[in-house]
């Protein structure tokens, strides 16, 4: 540490000391701005210190809150169909995630799903199962599955002879 010898004269003393050089720059802010508010150099160092610590901490908490954002909505789209189901907060069977179910009856068609979502690090793991039903009763398909998403992302989770399965999570 390189200590220098500062003269200086607030309120009327003459003052010699020995300070680092931090100190050196306090004092000469103090005489800049003219105020003798600081009984002394390292009064205004110490403040200076102070208030440079608040601003550190205050943006190291800041910058380390996590503002997830938490899917509000699955939406599954099945060949030309594409149903919603809004995700509840509550416990699967073994008590973790949250569940969603839904369905779209259309005029030749049911699509109907549903499953469970865990929270995984920054993306979901989705457990889903979609039926796609005709109501004259010519076709039946299913789609078991599981997948690793994250959010707003599409993704093709299965097809069934020509009609792709997909599904995304939405905020």
């Amino acid at each position: 540490m390189r200590t220098f010898c500062i003269t200086s004269s607030l309120k009327g003393q003459k003052q010699l000391a020995f300070a680092p050089s931090s100190l050196i720059l306090a004092n000469n802010f103090c005489l800049l701005t003219r105020r003798s508010s600081f009984s002394s150099p390292v009064d205004l160092y110490m403040k200076i210190k102070s208030k440079l610590i608040f601003v550190v901490c205050s943006l190291l908490i800041a910058c380390s809150s996590s503002n997830s954002i938490e899917p509000k909505n699955v939406v599954l789209t099945f060949g030309e169909s594409s149903a919603s189901a809004q995700i509840l907060d509550g416990n699967d069977i073994d008590g973790e995630g949250s569940v969603f179910q839904g369905s779209k009856d259309a005029e030749i068609e049911t699509v109907e799903f549903s499953g469970t979502i865990q929270k995984q690090d920054n993306s979901y793991v989705v457990d889903i199962r979609a039926v796609r039903e005709a109501k004259d009763g010519s076709y039946r398909q299913a789609l078991n599955t599981i997948v690793l998403l994250s959010l707003d992302e599409k993704m093709v989770i299965g097809g069934v002879n020509d009609d792709l399965v997909s599904i995304i999570l939405k905020k």
